[in-house]
């Protein structure tokens, strides 16, 4: 990690400019110094690329050792601290050293690429840029860094000032360069492309200079390089949230939906949200696969607790799949979060009507129709007609209801002897009674008639019915003979 010339993780390179140069042994000591530079350097992007694959604490011991063994040279420690940087660890190690070796610019410029990773810490890293510069006058990393962190507070211009001027004194500096491709960017300036691409012929591990190019690439609606710069990137930072998101648009661009999708699985594995799984959703039903489709539904329903609509597409997949009883358990969870939806409670209805439940879709229809479903009242004077219910609620005390019951059930009873039924047996039911004489609960306890219409015709006779005002909790026995 590092600030552009760190934070950039990679470096870019300037449009123009002389090629990467090997050190002349008769150079001057300012050029063979520049040039230790520029290898310490690439040595703290190479540390940041391997911590980055997972090898820091590789890394990390081979400079522990080394420090041990090379007590007076700072240098191995700062590399052992930027194993783990940005994180605070790494500045406590770099900090110490800036202490013990005051007079060493890389502590200094390191301690502010940390800074400048951090949010709302811009100013103590362009105070130790300044410290750097102190420790060594035209130090270029330190240069560098005050350039990021004008590019970091939104001062292009003269960021990209000065980087240039940077880039003059240091041609190719690979950090320079990076920055400056960034800061291009921003500045919508043509140069920014060939900039970019230059980093990464410099670098090719620099995912700054990737990030841009890719973002450049979307904005051209070159889709084939911003799917595989993206794709680059997502190789080396799987856990690029944005990257998979931004990756998934491209490929719905070009048609291939199987991978738009599973690019937002990976997205949502990292961070669920509502928006992703709901185009995740609706990619599934773009391939038409079901299940998969379901899936992403619950995930979106799970995210939004009052939002009916993905359980009301669930039900209708369950349905269409033939699962009438999962549709009908779905759309009961639907309900649950619009109560009132008499269009939802009708669709129950209809549900528990089809699996032939007569009981159920009585009592669903019914509270339908108190929700105020206009469709509702028809189909359940129909169904109640059939349950042989009786046009206005009985009424007395529980013995006289007892008989009313009777009397219209034993009716039922011979009427269905006389068509060639062969019906017989018994139905018992207690009846839980208020002190205002309605029915708190009905519960069936033994009901060996298998007949669905004599079942309805006790269990709602029993349930309507007004009781003298007693509080009680009686139990109602009906025996119908065997046929002769």
């Amino acid at each position: 990690m590092r600030t552009t010339w760190l934070i950039a993780l990679a470096a870019a390179s300037c449009a123009t400019g002389p090629e990467v140069r090997t050190p002349n042994p008769h150079d001057s000591l300012g050029s063979r110094q520049l040039e230790k530079d520029r290898a310490t350097a690439a040595t703290l992007r190479s540390i940041t690329e391997r911590a980055r694959r997972g090898e820091g604490s590789v890394i990390r011991q081979e400079y522990v050792e080394q420090s041990r063994s090379r007590p007076l040279d700072a240098m191995p420690r700062l590399f052992a601290a930027w194993t783990s940087a940005p994180r605070e660890e790494a500045w406590q190690e770099v900090a110490k050293v800036t202490r013990l070796n005051p007079e060493e610019p890389w502590a200094f410029a390191l301690s502010g690429a940390i800074y400048a990773q951090w949010h709302n810490f811009l100013d103590q890293a362009d105070a130790d840029f300044d410290r750097a510069l102190g420790a060594r006058k035209d130090f270029v990393p330190a240069r560098v860094g005050k350039a990021d962190v004008l590019r970091l507070r939104g001062k292009l211009p003269e960021a990209k000032a000065a980087y240039e001027a940077i880039l003059t004194a240091a041609p190719e500096w690979q950090e320079a360069v990076s920055g400056l491709g960034l800061t291009l960017a921003s500045l919508k300036d043509p140069a920014a492309k060939p900039t970019l691409e230059k980093a990464l012929q410099i670098d090719p591990e620099d995912l700054a200079a990737t990030a841009a190019l890719a973002r450049l690439a979307v904005e051209a609606k070159d889709v084939d390089q911003a799917i595989a710069l993206t794709t680059k990137l997502l190789q080396v930072n799987p856990r690029d949230r944005e990257a998979r998101l931004s990756l998934s648009r491209m490929k719905q661009e070009k048609k291939d939906l199987a991978g738009a999708a599973a690019d937002l699985e990976a997205a949502l594995a990292l961070a669920a949200d509502t928006a992703t799984a709901q185009a995740l959703a609706g990619l599934y039903r773009e391939l038409k696969r079901a299940d998969d489709e379901a899936r992403a539904l619950e995930r979106v329903a799970q995210l939004n607790p009052r939002d009916a609509e993905p359980l009301l597409r669930i039900a209708e997949l369950k349905k269409a799949d033939g699962d009438a009883e999962g549709a009908e358990a779905t759309l009961r969870r639907a309900a649950e979060r619009t109560p009132g939806d008499s269009a939802l409670l009708l669709a129950i209805a209809r549900l528990v009507r089809a699996r032939e439940d007569l009981v159920g879709a009585i009592e669903a229809y019914r509270v339908a129709k108190a929700k105020g479903a206009a469709e509702a009242a028809p189909e359940l004077k129909e169904l109640e007609a059939k349950a042989l219910l009786p046009e206005a609620p009985l009424d007395g005390d529980v013995n006289a209801v007892y008989g009313k019951v009777f009397a219209r059930l034993n009716r039922s009873y011979q009427e269905r002897l006389k068509k060639g039924g062969a019906l017989g047996g018994k139905v018992r039911v207690r009846v839980a009674i208020g002190a205002d004489g309605q029915v708190t609960q009905v519960e069936v306890l033994e009901d060996t008639l298998h007949d669905e219409a004599l079942g309805a015709l006790v269990y709602f006779a029993l349930k309507d019915a007004h009781y003298a005002k007693v509080k009680k909790t009686p139990t109602f026995e009906f025996v119908l003979g065997a046929a002769k």
